[in-house]
């Protein structure tokens, strides 16, 4: 059962939320192992109800997920603090669901393609190149969304 919203004149319409994860730049990754709670600040892709992320292929990140693949994953599109109202302007997605660790080369390839697309679009044709020599030694990481709540104050 994933949260519901307490001020729901705040909620966010899930179409302008997908908007959020798509142009977001920075996400969250909320994991844990062993009931402690860690946040890793990565940068990702989303793409129909899916976000992957890149990353090393062994370390803390991947055994945790392969020990618990629930996560939560929060992208912060607008923090603006208004001072002479005493309040902030926010935007900012929650996404909830399963990773796990992709393996697979035409899917990770499709993932380090959208990455390069967003992060680097001015490389154009020498970005497949770049993930043809380094695919290898890539890990890629794909969250399948359950859920999704976007919230925003003005």
């Amino acid at each position: 059962m994933y949260p519901t919203m307490r001020r729901i004149k705040q909620q966010m319409p899930l179409d302008e939320a997908k908007e959020i994860l798509k142009q977001g730049k920075t996400g969250i990754l909320a994991i844990t192992y062993q009931d402690e709670p860690t946040m890793v600040p990565l940068n990702f892709v989303y793409e129909n109800d899916t976000i992957w992320f890149h990353c090393a292929k062994s370390g803390h990140k991947l055994d945790v997920i392969q020990k618990n693949p629930k996560v939560s994953f929060c992208v912060i599109a607008e923090d603006e603090i208004v001072p002479e109202k005493y309040s902030t302007k926010y935007q900012s997605v929650l996404a909830y669901g399963k990773a796990s660790i992709i393996e697979e080369e035409k899917e990770k390839f499709h993932a380090l393609t959208l990455l390069i697309a967003k992060y680097c679009p001015m490389q154009g044709p020498s970005g497949k190149a770049y993930i043809e020599q380094g695919i290898e030694n890539t890990g890629i990481v794909k969250i399948e969304i359950d859920h999704i709540s976007g919230k925003f104050h003005e």
